[in-house]
C-alpha cells in the first residue's frame, strides 16, 4: 500500500468510527428516568404562541380546558409549596446564632406525605463544616412545618435545597 492509500484508508476508517459513535448506527441512547427529580413544565399544549399554527385556545374542548386549569392549579400549588419550604428553611438558618457564615450548602431531602423530610443528605459542602451543620439544622427545623396542599397528592417529592448564608443577613 502506498502512503496515499494508507492516508485515505485512515480517513475512511476515522469517518466510519465517528459516524458510529455519533449514533448513525447502533442503538440510540435513552434518557435516564431514575425518578430522582421532579420535572415541571409550565407550558400548555392547548395554547399556541403562533397564530394559525397548531392547536389554539378556540379548538380546545371544555373538558380539555378544565383538565388544563386543574393541572395549572396543581402546578401552582406545587411551586408555592416548594417556595414555602425554601423560605422556612432560610428563616431557620440563624437559629443557632451563627452570624459569621458565608457560603452555600446543597442538601437533598425527600418530602413525605405528611410534609416531613427524610434525613438531609449533604450533596455539596460549603467548605465549612460549621455552615454545613447549621444548614442541616435549619432543614431539620423546617421539617413538617409547611402544610402540604392536598391538591399535590401524597407522593414523595425529592427536593434539592441550596441553603445560603451571607453573614447575618436573613
Amino acid at each position: 500500500m502506498t502512503e496515499k492509500e494508507c492516508l485515505l484508508t485512515g480517513i475512511a476508517l476515522s469517518l466510519f468510527a465517528h459516524f458510529c459513535l455519533l449514533g448513525g448506527m447502533g442503538q440510540k441512547e435513552q434518557p435516564e428516568t431514575s425518578g430522582k427529580y421532579v420535572a415541571v413544565t409550565l407550558s400548555s399544549s392547548s395554547l399556541s404562541a403562533d397564530a394559525g399554527t397548531g392547536t389554539g385556545i378556540a379548538s380546545a374542548s371544555s373538558d380539555q380546558l378544565a383538565d388544563h386549569e386543574a393541572a395549572d392549579r396543581r402546578r401552582a400549588a406545587f411551586l408555592r409549596y416548594l417556595e414555602d419550604i425554601d423560605s422556612l428553611v432560610h428563616a431557620h438558618r440563624l437559629d443557632g446564632g451563627e452570624t459569621g457564615l458565608i457560603g452555600v450548602a446543597k442538601y437533598a431531602v425527600t418530602v413525605l406525605a405528611d410534609g416531613t423530610f427524610t434525613e438531609p443528605v449533604l450533596l455539596s459542602s460549603s467548605g465549612s463544616a460549621k455552615l454545613d451543620e447549621a444548614a442541616k439544622r435549619a432543614i431539620q427545623a423546617a421539617s413538617g412545618k409547611v402544610k402540604r396542599p392536598a391538591i399535590i397528592g401524597t407522593e414523595p417529592i425529592p427536593v434539592l435545597l441550596y441553603v445560603k448564608y451571607q453573614y447575618g443577613l436573613r
